[in-house]
């Protein structure tokens, strides 16, 4: 479908059936520990030279000091003082008691019960690392970053501030490219307002991928470009120093191109047309620290096609758009470049092309090439998702059905379906399951990863009629995007229900990537 782009866009709105259930998915995570209470800030200490971290001993005395550190004055208004025991003379732990000095000279002991580490005057919950402990809070709640024998916590199953949780927050949104307008939505999957709209530079965007941080980065095909958007508009930068972030707020404040100060960067691409500009777009994860828990700057990966049919496959630095390090593939396909992309767990890209193009796994550290080939008999080859066994998963627009790359057994399999003739935008989602657009008729099919088998081919969904990407949010509903009627459904994946139906977009154009959500799945989510 073509039509000129739209200046002004109408306003996106959502519409909530009456007559369906609206309810969101609760997802569950983690968590370690069972004491309640709020979490303390963490200390840091070396691990024991064996690398271990002692066990934490509880010791009792109740024997009393012979020389007190200090006694009264000779007017017996002194102050008094107290002293512990310290370890017995056997080289075991001694008793640990408090012995108080009155302000007669009188010497009295109370029995009470301290955590150790292992090592004389290391005592577990002080709020002081020492001896052998990675940490010390001072508090007793054992599952925050310290838990209570010292040792720390896991980010994935600390509670109350999970930062792995925390990321449902920050990937509330869905990002659609309006190809029509130059420009990308932000929607709220949670209300289903459309929150933001931004202008992109270059021509037709046609891919999204949305990092942990909640940034979008936006694919432009031609003139190519990669922009990125940052997703918290508290982080957008004063950049003009007029006391206020000057930046969108809805679909009716699509600021000029360069005026919005949440979009960070732009990196144009050189690419000679609409088939050889950027397609394949991904970020990588990246694990959370292990001591501060927060995740690294990513970075992200881009592939495009020169008119000498080599393919160009970059790493870009996250912060700034910079050009961190570049694969080629020389002998591409004529007609499309690198098409669709994903990210593996280890940051290494995994991107394929269609018309019998190859599909390719690009190393993160030295950038070599490894080609996966092609599943037998196959050219039509879309979008391409990873489940959570780390296999691709790819919508193949020619049987109706998926193809799947196993990553271990380094084996291509077909599973081809029935319900209609193929199938676009591919996701997976943190119950197992691979949800495809299908299309001619419009549905969504569903898969399930460890059987390998199509659960359900003619999911319908009501009024649709081209049905192009497929994305699942953080509560686990799905969203399908229709690029002819310019709409986006949420789905409940239970009942197949339309919960809720967006409108407003300008030749909206996306496969899958438009939440991020897949990241998360990768570290615990």
């Amino acid at each position: 479908m073509s039509r000129a782009p739209h200046e002004h866009a109408m306003p996106t709105t959502r519409r909530c059936l009456p007559t369906l259930s609206c309810f969101a998915l609760l997802m569950s995570f983690t968590a370690c520990g069972d004491s309640g209470g709020t979490g303390g800030s963490d200390s840091d200490s070396a691990p024991d030279s064996d690398g271990e971290t002692s066990a934490a001993t509880t010791v009792t005395s109740t024997g009393a000091s012979t020389e007190p550190a200090s006694t009264g004055g000779s007017d017996g208004g002194s102050t008094g003082g107290t002293t512990s025991a310290g370890p017995g003379t056997d080289g075991s732990t001694g008793d640990d008691s408090t012995t108080t000095i009155g302000s007669s000279g009188s010497v009295t002991s109370e029995t009470e019960s301290a955590t150790t580490t292992g090592e004389p005057g290391a005592v577990c919950g002080d709020g002081v690392v020492e001896g052998s402990e990675a940490c010390d809070d001072g508090n007793d709640q054992d599952d925050d970053a310290c838990a209570n024998d010292c040792t720390r916590v896991p980010c994935a199953q600390q509670q109350p501030d999970n930062p792995v949780t925390a990321l449902s927050g920050t990937l509330g949104y869905l990002w659609v490219p309006n190809s029509g307008q130059d420009s990308v939505s932000k929607i709220d999957t949670t209300t289903g307002e459309e929150v933001a709209r931004y202008r992109v530079k270059g021509g037709g965007p046609a891919r999204v991928s949305v990092n942990l941080h909640g940034d979008v980065a936006v694919a432009s095909r031609y003139p190519g470009a990669v922009t990125k958007i940052l997703g918290d508009p508290a982080s957008c930068p004063d950049v003009n120093q007029n006391g206020q972030v000057d930046t969108s707020g809805g679909p009716d404040e699509l600021l000029p191109l360069g005026a919005d100060e949440c979009v960070a960067w732009t990196q144009v691409i050189p690419s000679p047309e609409t088939q050889a500009g950027p397609h394949a777009l991904a970020w990588q994860g990246g694990a959370p620290d292990p001591v501060t828990c927060e995740f690294p700057e990513p970075k992200l990966w881009v592939g495009w096609r020169d008119d000498e049919l080599t393919a160009h496959i970059q790493l870009l630095d996250g912060a700034d758009g910079s050009t961190l390090g570049a694969a080629e593939h020389p002998d591409w396909s004529e007609y499309w470049g690198p098409y669709t992309g994903v990210v593996t767990a280890e940051g290494d890209f995994l991107a394929n092309g269609v018309d019998y193009a190859p599909t390719v796994l690009v190393n993160a550290d030295d950038y070599s090439i490894t080609d996966l080939g092609l599943p037998e008999g196959s050219q039509c080859m879309q979008d391409v998702t990873l489940d959570r066994n780390g296999d691709a998963w790819f919508g193949d627009y020619c049987n109706g059905g998926v193809s799947l790359y196993d990553v271990e057994d380094d084996e291509w399999i077909n599973i081809p379906g029935e319900a209609g003739e193929g199938v676009l935008g591919v996701a997976a989602d943190g119950e197992g399951n691979i949800w495809a657009a299908g299309w001619q008729p419009c549905r969504l099919v569903q898969i399930d990863v460890e059987t390998r088998t199509i659960l359900n081919e003619e999911i319908e969904i009501p009024g649709c009629a081209y049905a192009l990407g497929v994305s699942v949010d953080v509560d686990g509903d799905v969203w399908v995007l229709d690029r002819d009627n310019e709409e986006l459904y949420e789905m409940d994946p239970d009942t197949y229900q339309i919960k809720s139906v967006v409108s407003g977009l300008v030749e909206p154009y996306a496969y899958s990537g438009m939440t991020g959500v897949a990241l998360m799945y990768q570290h615990g989510g």
